[in-house]
């Protein structure tokens, strides 16, 4: 969803659904969620940590993904959580 966001006309949003149109989508349980909400509320003035952040890097967490940002500020001090750059720019 935050890629969709992110685009910045029709094209780019039709582009991005269908790279992803075979991804498997995970959902958060309610202890992903649990989670979601202390790491938001512990990191959202410190570390700019937003919503969504916090669900995204809980539910990495929870299915031992990695999460491939250049956004790691956002991420870094969520426990557990696997942060890396997707390419050297």
């Amino acid at each position: 969803m935050e890629l969709i966001q992110g685009a910045r006309k029709l094209e780019e949003q039709r582009q991005i659904e269908a790279f992803f149109s075979g991804a498997q989508l995970l959902w958060p349980d309610q202890d992903a969620c649990r989670k979601a909400f202390d790491s938001f509320a512990r990191l959202y003035l410190s570390h700019g940590t937003g919503i969504l952040d916090a669900l995204i890097g809980q539910i990495a967490v929870a299915s031992g993904g990695i999460i491939y940002t250049f956004n790691q500020n956002h991420y870094e001090a969520i426990d557990d959580l696997q942060v890396r750059e997707p390419y050297v720019r």
